[in-house]
């Protein structure tokens, strides 16, 4: 997260005074409380996350440098490629909760705004190997790494798209009649991220999940969450501090909740 240690420290004093503690005392929504049981709390070591976490840890040795390209007139510098492992990709505990959630909902298609060197894909795919996922990236020198440790572990379900996401997603999404699970991890910029998720939104079903991580990135990204909170077609919201959760189930009344998750 790029907002500074004490702006942090106090968001999450914050979010402490108004979560709900741990195994589920003060949920009284059968469903959040299903889920929370389900998906956000369990955290057992499974077989597939071995392949995935040894991937990360050779990224993490790695001495290779990644040359970026210029995004929208921007020149961006090179990157370590362990620095993408370290810092960019998403960590193990956000990992399994992607694997989780994956299983939980059994989703017809996947959705992935944010490939990076596609350690969340995997985790995605895991739990989900027939289900056809698509992932944008807008990075091609980032997203070969990525797209070669598909290939070595198997997944023919993963479909990359190399642009940036104002490019790939208007014509991904009139491919995909509806989306299973979505995950925004790029861009981290409210305007930005309220309008892909808006995207999104119109193609939703009762049983979709959009996924936002870093949504206490910058103030711009807490100002988009609150506003996607308050969609009229959000009927759920679930802030775990690092990322946050929109549902859509229909006959259910408008609600927000503030779960504890891994380390928070």
């Amino acid at each position: 997260m790029k907002t500074g240690t004490l702006g942090m420290t106090m968001r999450y004093l914050q979010f402490r005074r108004r979560c709900k503690p741990k195994h589920g005392y003060g949920v009284h929504s059968p469903f959040v409380f299903d889920l929370l049981m389900q998906v956000i709390e369990p955290d057992p070591r499974m077989a597939p996350f071995e392949p995935i976490e040894r991937y990360r840890s050779t990224l993490k040795h790695s001495a290779e440098r990644i040359h970026r390209q210029p995004i929208d007139g921007v020149m961006e510098p090179s990157i370590a490629l362990r620095r993408l492992a370290q810092h960019v990709a998403i960590p193990p505990h956000m990992g399994r909760l992607l694997y989780r959630l994956c299983l939980y909902a059994q989703p017809k298609n996947i959705v992935e705004l944010g490939t990076s060197v596609g350690i969340s894909t995997l985790y995605m795919a895991a739990a989900a190997p027939s289900c056809p996922i698509h992932t944008i990236e807008a990075e091609p020198n980032v997203l070969s790494i990525a797209q070669k440790q598909f290939k070595h572990l198997g997944y023919n379900n993963i479909h990359t798209h190399q642009g940036t996401f104002a490019q790939q997603l208007p014509p991904l999404l009139d491919e995909v009649p509806s989306v299973g699970i979505a995950l925004i991890d790029g861009h981290h910029h409210g305007p930005a991220v309220v309008g892909y998720t808006e995207q999104l939104i119109n193609r939703a079903s009762p049983s979709t999940i959009i996924v936002l991580d870093d949504i206490r990135w910058s103030r711009s990204m807490e100002t988009a969450w609150q506003h996607l909170c308050a969609h009229p077609d959000v009927r759920l919201s679930i802030d775990l501090f690092r990322c946050g959760l929109l549902l859509f189930r229909q006959g259910m009344a408008k609600q927000h909740f503030a779960l504890r998750f891994g380390p928070y």
